[in-house]
C-alpha cells in the first residue's frame, strides 16, 4: 500500500473520527450518547485532535436524507464541518487503497474502507469509532470513544 504525502504534519496522537460519533451523540438516548458528547467537547476545544474526511459529511447527509430528515442533517453536516479543521478530500489514491482494503479485508464495509484509506493516506493511523469491523485492519487502531473521554 502507498500513501501520498500527508496534507499537514498530523502527530502521532491524531485520530480520525468515523461518522458513527456524530450518530451516537445527535441521536436518541443510548449508553453511548453521552461519551460521544464528551469526545466532540474535546475535540472541539483542542484537547484531543481529530479531523474527518469529506465522506463522513457525505454519509451525514445521505443517512438523514434516507430518512427523511434533510433538516436535520444540514444541521449536523454544519455543526460537524466548524469543529473540524482540516476536512481531508478523498481523492483517486484514497480509492485505490480503499478497493485494496476490501480485497485484504472484505469484511469490512466500503464506507470503512475509505475511512481507513483517507487516515492512512494522510499519515493517520487511529480512528476512534464504535466499528469494532476496523479491528479487522492491521494498519489501523481502533479506539473507543469511551476510551478517550474517561
Amino acid at each position: 500500500m502507498m500513501s501520498r504525502q500527508p496534507l499537514d504534519h498530523p502527530g502521532p496522537n491524531r485520530f480520525f473520527l468515523d461518522t458513527n460519533i456524530l450518530f451516537y451523540a445527535s441521536g436518541s438516548q443510548h449508553p453511548l450518547k453521552k461519551p460521544c458528547i464528551m469526545l466532540l467537547e474535546k475535540i472541539a476545544s483542542g484537547a484531543i485532535d481529530a479531523t474527518i474526511s469529506v465522506e463522513v459529511v457525505q454519509e451525514i447527509l445521505h443517512r438523514f436524507n434516507s430518512l427523511r430528515q434533510s433538516e436535520s442533517g444540514v444541521q449536523l453536516a454544519r455543526k460537524t464541518m466548524t469543529i473540524f479543521h482540516p476536512i481531508l478530500p478523498v481523492e483517486a489514491p484514497d480509492m485505490r487503497l480503499a478497493t485494496d482494503l476490501l480485497e485484504q479485508y472484505p469484511t469490512i464495509s466500503s464506507r470503512d474502507a475509505v475511512h481507513a484509506a483517507v487516515a492512512l493516506n494522510n499519515g493517520i493511523a487511529q480512528v476512534i469509532s464504535t466499528d469494532t469491523d476496523f479491528d479487522a485492519v492491521k494498519e489501523i487502531t481502533r479506539v473507543s470513544p469511551t476510551r478517550l473521554t474517561e
